[in-house]
């Protein structure tokens, strides 16, 4: 007969870094993407070139673009998170082009502190 100790259900767990809910590799992308997008948003050099190269953001689209064709993983982000890696996106270009977020990009911004916990 085998038992099934809490003893080994917590080195299940800590031999698991996945089932103690740390982020993957990908969600670590994400997470970066989102933290380099707050820091350039709502300045007005991004108002001004937005995501042309000309611009503060530093090949942030490529690796956007990069992220977002990764499709088995972005859908698996989607699907844990509740939000997709282009709604990083549209959140930052609302920034630019409005200069402020309305109801809708303000609340989906908040989901975005769910990668807080991802470095």
């Amino acid at each position: 007969m085998r038992v099934f100790t809490p003893a080994i259900a917590c080195f299940v767990l800590l031999a698991m870094p996945s089932l103690a809910g740390e982020c993957s590799s990908y969600e670590a992308s994400v997470a970066s993407l989102w933290r380099r997008a707050e820091s350039f948003q709502q300045g007005a050099a991004f108002r001004e070139f937005g995501f042309s190269p000309a611009g503060p953001t530093d090949g942030w689209i490529n690796e956007f673009r990069r992220l977002r064709d990764f499709e088995e993983e972005a859908r698996a982000f989607s699907q844990k998170y509740g939000f997709a890696v282009a709604d990083i996106y549209m959140v930052a270009d609302s920034y630019r082009t409005d200069g402020v977020l309305d109801a809708y990009f303000a609340d989906l911004r908040k989901e975005f502190f769910q990668l807080d916990t991802c470095k």
